[in-house]
C-alpha cells in the first residue's frame, strides 16, 4: 500500500505533464494506471487537478480582461495626449514645431463620414450580407419532429460532477 507521500507524488507526476502541455491519451493513461488506487480514488485525485486547471484557466482570462482594460486605458490617453498637443500648438497660432526628435505639424484628416440619421438613408448604402443559420430554429423543428434536410440532432457524454 502507498503512504500518502507517494500517492501525492504520483498525481504530482501527472499535474507536472499536464501543466507541460498537451499530454497524449497513452501518457496519461499509464501514468493513471501507475497509481495503485481504487477507481473512485483516482477519479477524486484527477478531479482536484482538473479543478485547480479550471481555477487557472479563470484567473488567466481575468488576467487577459484586466490587461485588455488596462491597454485600453493606455492607448485612450495617448489619444487624449495628441490632441492636447495638437491644441497647444493651434493655440499658439504655429504651423510647425521643430524639435531634435520630432516634427509637430498639425494638418487636416481625409474627409470622413458620419452618420447623422440611418434611417434616411437610402437601400443602396446598405451592404448585402450572406444568410445566417438559426441553429435555434433547426433544432426546434428537429425536436418537434420535423425533418430537416441538411441537418440532425445528436448527443454526445459528459461526465456529471457535483
Amino acid at each position: 500500500m502507498s503512504t500518502l507521500y507517494e500517492l501525492g507524488q504520483d498525481f504530482n507526476k501527472l499535474n507536472i505533464l499536464l501543466d507541460e502541455g498537451d499530454i497524449d491519451q497513452a501518457t496519461f493513461d499509464d501514468t493513471l494506471e501507475s497509481i495503485s488506487l481504487d477507481l473512485g480514488d483516482k477519479l477524486v485525485g484527477c478531479q482536484i487537478i482538473r479543478q485547480r486547471l479550471l481555477d487557472e484557466a479563470e484567473s488567466i482570462n481575468n488576467e487577459v480582461e484586466r490587461l485588455k482594460a488596462r491597454a485600453k486605458s493606455r492607448t485612450k490617453n495617448a489619444e487624449d495626449l495628441k490632441q492636447r498637443m495638437l491644441q497647444s500648438i493651434e493655440l499658439s497660432n504655429l504651423d510647425r514645431v521643430k524639435t531634435d526628435l520630432w516634427d509637430f505639424t498639425p494638418k487636416n484628416t481625409p474627409p470622413a463620414v458620419k452618420v447623422t440619421n440611418e434611417l434616411l438613408l437610402l437601400k443602396k448604402y446598405y451592404i448585402k450580407q450572406q444568410p445566417k443559420l438559426s441553429i435555434t430554429a433547426i433544432k426546434e423543428d428537429l425536436k418537434a419532429g420535423k425533418l430537416v434536410k441538411g441537418a440532425e440532432l445528436t448527443t454526445s457524454r459528459t461526465l456529471m460532477i457535483k
